[in-house]
């Protein structure tokens, strides 16, 4: 059996989430290696000093700007959201996540953003406004 010390653990743990040692990542390039690294990244809406996201990010890379992860997601396409807690993953695990039936509502929502060069658009017959007063 292997026997490890309390610190070799613990410095493994932070290594493999990127806290140790240091920001190792830098720029967008670091954005993209520390968000794979941290596997999700936690989305909150909520701005009181900086978004949680941003906060994450920051603490792992040189030269990050809130907005980065946003432009990793959104313009590049190679994370996607998902889930009741709202999650940032790798686009390569959108597939499997969907078989698994982990974003069961927004399936052929996520599935036409990914693979769709304008988004996701409304499905035939779909009436954006159904049900709401006008």
């Amino acid at each position: 059996m292997l026997t490890i010390t309390s610190e070799t653990a613990r410095r493994f743990i932070l290594g493999k989430q990127g806290l140790w040692p240091g920001r190792r990542w830098r720029g967008i390039e670091g954005t993209e290696q520390a968000m794979r690294a941290m596997e999700y990244l936690q989305l909150d809406p909520l701005h009181i000093l900086a978004r949680s996201q941003d906060i994450a990010l920051h603490s792992r890379v040189l030269a990050y700007t809130p907005g980065m992860w946003e432009d990793l997601a959104y313009q590049q396409r190679k994370f996607f959201d998902w889930g009741g807690w709202l999650a940032v993953r790798p686009m390569d695990e959108l597939p499997a996540a969907l078989a698994r039936g982990h974003a069961p509502r927004a399936r052929g929502r996520l599935w036409r953003r990914a693979h769709s060069p304008h988004g996701a658009r409304p499905r035939r017959g779909h009436r954006r406004n159904a049900g709401r007063p006008a």
